[in-house]
């Protein structure tokens, strides 16, 4: 998982530093149909996306400090947008990343909390009891 996660914030990083992202997302510079459609949903998706990443990666750090380094990577993210032309950096963008965060660590611990039911709901039989 933490090679997934380092391939991810690469590309990732890659799409948010770019002048024109949408050469790294269609083959011929054109956002697929489909894509289209889920763009003003882009930050939320992908940081989404990163932050699930992220926690499954099983950095050895606290929970607390990955979501404050997301949190600050996706403001730094914005801040520097605006040294890429024709970037801009936007209070909404950043908005969403921390919503894509929220969104993403959530779905973490819903994962872990329906894995720890299972495992005390799972009733284990003694051979020969039957």
């Amino acid at each position: 998982m933490r090679i997934a996660f380092l391939v991810y914030w690469v590309y990732l990083s890659i799409l948010l530093f770019s002048q024109h992202p949408e050469r790294w997302i269609g083959a011929s510079g054109n956002v697929p149909a489909f894509l289209q459609i889920l763009m003003p949903f882009a930050h939320i998706l992908s940081f989404a996306v990163l932050s699930l990443l992220t926690f499954t990666a099983c950095l050895p750090l606290p929970r607390w400090s990955i979501l404050l380094f997301l949190a600050v990577y996706g403001g730094v993210t914005e801040i520097i947008q605006g040294f890429i032309p024709p970037r801009t950096p936007e209070l909404a963008d950043w908005l969403q990343d921390l919503g894509g965060i929220a969104i993403g660590f959530a779905c973490f611990w819903l994962v872990l909390f329906l894995l720890r039911m299972m495992r005390k709901n799972e009733t284990f039989e003694v051979p020969g009891s039957s």
